[in-house]
């Protein structure tokens, strides 16, 4: 006669499964121990080359910092070659750094003031296309191209590169101030129309704003009145 079979416990119930699970587990180990160690060792050569890289980034930034520094005292010393070629390595050597743009703002000024304004508008222009994080480079960057075609008697595109920083950046602290300018260089290329419109722009959307009154006169003038 059969004996009847004993009903488990939970505890047997639990100690099988986990003989079960601990037996396929070493199994699988087993089974794979190539592929697991190949895995483990890419997974520590990734956390190495991640940190490496870290350290890296964060050394050249550095690095940049205190040749950006070197620039700038060069230049308020009057080293003026010495700083040039300063800013010059920061932005060529260390480009996608914080201190690379603003080597390049630097940069622009330099080639302006010597009256190279295709060179100006280059660096303006890189800062723009790579960098372009910063309000006050921004501006000057933009305003920047806008003088330089001034300069160079491109009143029309240059009263146009006002504008588009004004339409751009309408709540920018200098979009009345491009607009003055932009009222300006459409004069000087015999555009009187969108000059006033230039300057009506400052009326309605900056009424409170510093240039506000000097737009308001000019209107006045070119209406023949004078306004005190």
């Amino acid at each position: 006669m059969l004996k009847p079979r004993k009903r488990l416990t939970r505890r047997q119930i639990k100690e099988d499964k986990f003989v079960t699970f601990t037996l396929r587990a070493t199994r699988f180990v087993q089974r794979n121990s190539t592929r697991l160690i190949v895995g483990l060792i890419v997974l520590m050569v990734g956390v190495i080359v991640s940190i490496s890289l870290v350290k890296r980034k964060e050394h050249r930034r550095i690095q940049a910092i205190d040749l950006l520094a070197q620039a700038r005292i060069a230049q308020e010393e009057g080293r003026v070659e010495e700083a040039f070629e300063l800013y010059k390595e920061v932005a060529d050597d260390y480009g996608g750094t914080r201190a690379a743009g603003e080597a390049l703002i630097a940069l622009g000024n330099r080639f302006f003031r010597d009256g190279k304004y295709d060179e100006a508008m280059d660096a303006f222009k890189m800062y723009l296309r790579k960098y372009n994080y910063d309000d006050i480079s921004t501006y000057a960057a933009w305003s920047g191209i806008a003088a330089s075609l001034e300069e160079q008697g491109r009143y029309a595109e240059a009263a146009k590169q006002y504008r588009e920083f004004a339409d751009k950046y309408r709540h920018s602290p200098w979009a009345p101030r491009c607009l003055l300018d932009a009222s300006r260089c459409f004069s000087l290329s015999g555009d009187e129309t969108a000059a006033t419109m230039a300057l009506q722009q400052i009326i309605d959307f900056y009424p409170n704003s510093p240039v506000a009154y000097q737009a308001k006169r000019e209107i006045k003038t070119a209406e023949g009145e004078i306004l005190y």
